[in-house]
Order: C-alpha cells, then structure tokens, then sequence
C-alpha cells in the first residue's frame, strides 16, 4: 500500500493544502452528524465557530448580534456547529429549571485559567454545585443582609464625603467612575473586613478594574471557540509564562494575600463574608480548603464588583437623561418620611426606586454570553416542540431575553421603571399575573438553582446608593458625561 506521508512532507504546499482539506471535511463531518440540520441559522455557522467569534468581537462590548440574529431566523437558532441559541422565555425552566438539571458543556472551564480548580461557577454536575453552594450559602443570605449594611453605610459615608469635598466651589465630579470605586470598596469590605481603598486614593487600586475588563473581554470573545482557550488561558505554557490577565489575575493575588493572612488570625469582632467562609471549613473541611475559600472570594470580588457597578453606571445615565425622575423618587422619599441614610426597612417601601433598580438590573446586567448548558443524554424538548440532540450547547441570552415584547410590553427595549408598579387600570391580579410573568422572564441573575447567590447582597448597595444619593443631591449632564452637581434638595 501506498504510503503518501513521504510526498506530502517533500512538498509543503501539498501538505497544507492536504491540511486544509481535511480540516474543513471534518468540520462538515461534525455539522452533518450534530443532528442540527432542522434549526435554521447562518450558514458559516453550521460548520464552525468562527462565526459567532467574529460577530462577537465585531459587535464589541454589550452590544448584542443575537438579539438581531434571533428577529431574522425565530426563537431557536444554530450557532455553531454544536450551539444552539434560544430566545423563547417559555423555554426557561426547561433549560435552567430545578427539575432539569443540565449540566454545563465544557466551554465553561473557558473561565478558568490552567491550575485553577473548580468554584460555584465553574463546576458543570448540579449535584457538586449544590455540595459546593451549601457551606457558603449562609453569607449570601437575606438574613444576613442587615449584619452588612453598616459597612455599606460606611463607605456610602466616605463616597459622599468625596462628592462634598471635590464638588465644593461649583465644582464637577465624574459621578459614574466613583461608583465603580463606591462598589469595588464595597464588595472588598464585605468580602475581606476592610475595603480596598478605590474611595481613599481616587483610584484603581491594584490594578483590579483593569484586568477584570480583561478577564471579561477574554472569556466574552474565547467562549464562542472554546477550542481556543487550551492554547491560551488554558495552556500551561501560557500559565508558566504568565503573559494574560486570566492566568495572572490580580483578584486572585490579591485575594490569596487576604485569605492567607485571616487562616492565621483570630476571628474578627464584625463578622464578614471571609469569616463565614472560614468558620464554614469546620463543618466541610474536605470541601472548603484553603484554595476553595479563596476561590470562592475571587468570585465574590470579581462578580460582585462588576454587576453592581454596571447596574449604578446605567441607572446614573437614565436619572441624569430624565430628570423628573430624580425629582419624582426624591418626593416619594420625602413622602415616606426618609432620612439619610436611608435604611433597607425604608427601601422596601419606595416601588418607584424598586422599578428604577429593576429596569436597570434588566438592561444593564448582561453577564455578555449565553447562559450554556449542555443537552441531556435523551436530548430536550423546548417549548415550542424543537428537539435538540444529546451533548448540544444551549443557552439562552440575558439580553436577549430582557428584551421580549411579550415578557416586558411593546415598549421591551424602553427604560419604564413604571412597568414594575400597578398601574391605574390594572387590578390587583392583573398586576400580580404581570408581574410574575416578568420576574419568570427575567435571567438577569440566572434561574433556578444556578440563580446568584450574591444576588441580595448586590442589590443592596444598589439600592442604598441610589435612594441617597438621589435623597441629598441632583445629577446633571456636563460636557457629554455624567457629573454631580451640588445643587441638592437639602
């Protein structure tokens, strides 16, 4: 028999060509026995990845190709060769619901660096996400929330001592990178007993606002070919080199340092998240380790930070684009008898603020990829009747799906912080039966037992930094960028 790896290594050319050849009869090999061919979508798509990575970084930042792409080709879409996109909200709890279960497709370990282990995020079996989530789950929750708000309180103190000293003299004051460092602080002081010090020194502290963005952008752009990571991020070249932000993570660095120096201390007087980290390891030590709990802080700072922040920087935009806004919540305020600070009690009762942070949770929160999970070995069944394979990447898109007309009204793309409230021809069911249909709808932080368990804790520091900010000053446009002006009601 004819051996022909001698030719083709006496004629490069023939052996690239050969290359090429074989590469794309693989790729049709893997589209024509994916089972994909009832789903309609683009058709570089069908046999590669290519595609959606170069949508993806076309498109750029939160700007969405699946909200056009999911108008021209209907609510269940092909993306790649083994990817499928929904948008159907019907099809939620089918793909995210307690009682499905799917897993994570691999893509997922793209948010991981090589010789990172597992965290709440990353592990792909619901049963050890659930054995994972347990031990922590008591910091995160609701109960908890009123031990935190002293230190919210406190840094809420020191931003506004900064608006007070930088405005003073008619001054102008860039309100939105402040409420990056507001959050960041925040998140760190929670996290670790102290804060990191953005307030303090005006700026970004350890380089952390820098190398999250490249965090975001790598894993936003490598997920649409996973394939790549295992030559980058993935790679232990790569790692032993350290030459990308993913595997030379400040958060992790810094977080390392934190959790290393409380493992040889006593327990602080104020308890934080750190410390039930901690005291959790005696109850799970084979599950909380040293590296577990710093994993586990990496994510709280890492997440925490960003979603709160993005939140605040969209929710400024609209006050400072609609005034009457800002004057309206400030007469609910007042109406309710509030004083600063504003506490979580007073809060609950203020639906205006309640729809102001929910719209801006809803168009703001885009975590910039699918929700992914991995198709069950019988395959699944959506809601409208498409039947997808076993072993396929599903998911479904946060932006996309805040934006459905028949979840959130014909006005879906619009910020109407009115949505969320009774309106003036509605009964109390209808509002009720409205209301559950968008909070159904609504993956801003997931679904089901993958829903984010820092959640309660990031809508606290929304919530109190809007309420007062708001309550003490008025927020104007000045050259095209949003500033605070001292021209308070108070």
């Amino acid at each position: 028999m004819l051996n022909p790896l001698p030719l083709l290594s006496s004629h490069p050319v023939l052996l690239v060509v050969s290359l090429i050849v074989l590469s794309v009869a693989f790729q049709i090999y893997q589209s024509r026995t994916a089972g994909l061919d009832h789903i309609p979508g683009p058709f570089l798509a069908k046999y590669t990845n290519v595609w959606r990575l170069i949508e993806t970084r076309r498109m750029g930042g939160d700007a969405d190709y699946m909200h056009a792409m999911h108008k021209v080709y209907g609510d269940v879409v092909r993306v790649g060769p083994h990817a499928v996109s929904v948008a159907d909200p019907q099809s939620i709890p089918l793909i995210y619901g307690t009682k499905a279960r799917l897993h994570k497709p691999a893509a997922i370990d793209v948010i991981k660096s090589h010789g990172r282990g597992d965290n709440v995020v990353t592990i792909r079996d619901p049963d050890k996400h659930g054995k994972y989530r347990r031990p922590i789950a008591g910091a995160y929750a609701l109960s908890s929330l009123l031990d935190y708000e002293v230190q919210v309180d406190e840094m809420l103190d020191k931003l506004l001592e900064k608006i007070e000293k930088i405005t003073s003299g008619n001054k102008q004051m860039d309100i939105a990178r402040w409420l990056f460092y507001y959050a960041y602080d925040v998140v760190g002081y929670l996290s670790f007993g102290s804060p990191i010090g953005f307030l303090d020194s005006g700026k970004d502290v350890y380089s952390l606002i820098k190398f999250q963005g490249y965090i975001v952008d790598y894993v936003r752009l490598v997920i649409q070919m996973p394939v790549l990571h295992k030559f980058l991020a993935g790679s232990p070249i790569v790692a032993f080199l350290g030459v990308l932000a993913p595997t030379r993570d400040s958060f992790v660095e810094f977080s390392e340092v934190k959790v290393k120096n409380r493992l040889n201390a006593p327990p602080p007087e104020q308890l934080d998240m750190l410390a039930h980290f901690i005291a959790s390891a005696e109850k799970y030590p084979d599950i909380m380790t040293p590296d577990q709990i710093t994993s586990t802080a990496v994510v709280n700072m890492g997440a925490g930070a960003l979603g709160s922040s993005k939140v605040l920087q969209g929710i400024v935009r609209y006050l400072v684009e609609n005034p009457d806004k800002q004057d309206q919540l400030y007469n609910d305020m007042k109406a309710a008898n509030c004083s600063y600070p504003i506490n979580w009690k007073q809060i609950q009762e203020l639906p205006f603020l309640e729809g102001i942070v929910k719209e801006g949770v809803r168009l703001h929160l885009s975590v910039g990829v699918p929700l992914i999970r991995e198709s069950p070995p019988n395959g699944l069944r959506l809601a409208d009747g498409t039947v997808i394979p076993a072993g396929i990447e599903v998911g479904m898109k946060p932006y996309v799906v805040a934006r459905r007309k028949e979840v959130w009204g014909p006005n879906a793309e619009e910020w109407e912080p009115e949505r969320w409230m009774q309106r003036s021809n509605e009964t109390e069911e209808e509002f009720k039966e409205r209301r559950t249909i968008m909070e159904r709808g609504d993956l801003s932080f997931g679904h089901g037992a993958r829903t984010c368990i820092g959640k309660n804790i990031a809508m606290l520091q929304v919530y109190k930094v809007v309420s007062n900010m708001v309550f003490l000053y008025k927020v104007r446009l000045i050259l095209l960028s949003y500033h605070i002006a001292v021209v308070g009601y108070i």
